[in-house]
């Protein structure tokens, strides 16, 4: 009886066991951050912060491998979700006054707990501050001081046990914390997302998330606006350019458009018509060179020149572009054609002047996982962009992000702008713990002789030139059927056609329609004028 009894028990405890793995299997498997073995951070913004919320899960995105990030309104947020989040960044301004009570509290509770992150970014207004405005020009952190513009916010009253950057203006008697823990609250003022502001939030990110990362010193190099124009003279500069970084063994990338439109001469260049620089593409990729298609013409309807156009932007009316998914489809899948055609694979994207809106960021994923260069962060304009420090895994639409931060050699101060790019890089280097710095060259310029000074520059000062093909999936782009893509004619009349009323011809249009509606009107009076004279008896 006794052994039948203990036989019922152990089959009970068994079926409990089981019972109990398989529910925590099957959660593991309904939370991707849990299976992985990743934690999760939750970004809380409201109207005011919206943007800045974007550009932090972007910063965050360099975490990827670490913590599965959400972005959330904040009148959506569920408070038990915010309560057991493993990170928590709440975004808020001296101007916002929705937030719950209970909101408040549960980060308060959090505050205790040992085991959560929490982060305040902003100007939260329940917390105790300066109610005068102060404007800081210079940034301490690691030891150096930075000027980098004005920062204005109104500093908080707290005691903090870890200051980690510092903000002061110049002489250190004015100092404010920029980013700084007390307890276990981390608390960032204002919204550094910008500038060396932000490499320095970038950096703090390890060691508010408890991450660490190799201090590796990793650079790039881009070989800028190749295009079918190219001349005998351009070609044999990008060659000489290749074959120097192939026998240095530096991984670089090409970056071309594959069709030339200059409108004043009514000239039109496709990659196939310059079989030369096809020949130099190939071998490229052959010595260590990645293709990156820049676009497709590098212009839009307002600009005559390749190379001077945002192409998915409208530079006029700072927005997007009307109908701007089809317009992009089109083209996308046209230029792919090309090079299709010319037997060159690209695996990356980069936007001509880096504009591509949200929405065509997103679209992008359709064919590239990785896209080169800053980002832009919302689609009221294009002036507020974001560059990052370091490679981001996975940005806010998706993307893999490769970064440029040292700008370019310059046509008109090839001197200065070397000189300017190893100062950036050397900051860059000293703020930030695994950098991936780049800085991109015009080969027509002055072929190899610029680029063999900024190459034993920047190996000498540690950093490592990186194939950053063995980070990404091979494209979707390469396997794309573009056999339906549309002819170069119909390309060229999708440039050339008004692809809108823009508000400033909408605007003269008006003016006009009623200037010659005055006109009509003084006309038609002086007739009757006349009539009347000659009808008047003599």
């Amino acid at each position: 009886m006794s052994m039948t009894l203990n036989n019922r028990r152990t089959r009970i405890i068994h079926f409990i066991a089981s019972y109990l793995f398989f529910s925590l299997f099957i959660i593991a498997l309904s939370n991707p951050a849990t299976a992985l073995g990743k934690r999760s951070a939750l970004v809380l913004y409201d109207e005011v912060t919206q943007d800045y919320g974007t550009s932090l899960v972007n910063i965050l995105g360099h975490f990827y491998n670490e913590y599965d990030v959400n972005l959330i309104n904040i009148s959506k947020a569920d408070l038990e979700e915010v309560k057991e989040v493993d990170a928590l960044f709440l975004l808020a301004t001296y101007f916002s006054f929705n937030y719950d009570i209970n909101l408040i509290k549960v980060i308060g509770e959090r505050e205790i707990q040992g085991n959560k992150i929490t982060c305040l970014i902003g100007t939260p207004p329940w917390l105790k501050r300066s109610k005068t405005m102060k404007s800081f020009t210079y940034v301490s952190y690691k030891g150096n001081d930075y000027r980098e513009g004005t920062y204005d916010l109104f500093p908080v009253d707290i005691d903090f046990d870890i200051t980690l950057a510092k903000l002061h203006m110049g002489d250190k008697t004015d100092e404010t914390p920029l980013i700084a823990r007390r307890g276990n609250l981390w608390i960032i003022q204002g919204f550094p997302i910008f500038g060396i502001h932000s490499w320095i939030l970038g950096d703090a990110l390890h060691d508010i998330l408890e991450v660490k990362h190799k201090d590796d010193k990793n650079v790039s190099l881009r070989l800028e606006d190749v295009n079918p124009s190219y001349s005998d003279r351009d070609i044999k500069n990008l060659e000489e350019c290749i074959e120097y970084l192939h026998s240095e063994n530096i991984p670089f990338f090409v970056v071309v458009y594959p069709v030339f439109i200059d409108r004043k001469s009514n000239k039109i260049i496709t990659l196939a018509q310059n079989p030369k620089l096809i020949s130099v593409l190939k071998k490229a990729e052959k010595m260590g060179g990645n293709i990156v298609m820049h676009g497709v013409t590098h212009q839009h309807q307002y600009m005559e020149v390749s190379g001077e156009g945002s192409e998915f932007w409208d530079m006029i009316e700072d927005k997007p572009l009307y109908n701007e998914v089809e317009f992009f489809n089109e083209r996308i899948s046209y230029g792919l054609k090309i090079f299709k055609e010319a037997g060159l694979n690209p695996l990356f994207f980069e936007a001509p002047h880096y504009n591509l809106s949200l929405n065509l960021q997103f679209e992008l994923s359709k064919y590239f996982s990785t896209l080169l260069g800053s980002v832009l962060i919302s689609d009221r304009t294009y002036r507020i962009s974001q560059s990052f420090p370091f490679l981001i895994y996975k940005s806010y639409s998706g993307l893999m992000v490769i970064p440029e931060q040292l700008g370019y050699i310059s046509v008109d101060d090839i001197s200065g702008s070397i000189s300017s790019i190893k100062e950036k890089a050397l900051k860059l280097k000293n703020i930030v713990r695994d950098p991936m710095a780049c800085f991109f060259y015009h080969p027509f310029v002055n072929g190899v002789v610029p680029l063999k000074e900024l190459i034993s520059f920047f190996i000498n000062e540690g950093f490592s030139f990186v194939n950053i093909s063995s980070y990404v999936q091979p494209p979707k782009a390469l396997t794309i059927d573009t056999s339906s893509s549309k002819p170069i004619e119909d390309i060229t009349k999708i440039g050339r056609k008004p692809i809108y009323i823009g508000k400033t011809f909408a605007t003269f249009s008006i003016a006009s329609s009623i200037l010659f509606f005055l006109i009509y009107l003084k006309i038609l009076k002086k007739r009757k004028r006349r009539l009347f004279e000659i009808d008047k008896p003599s």
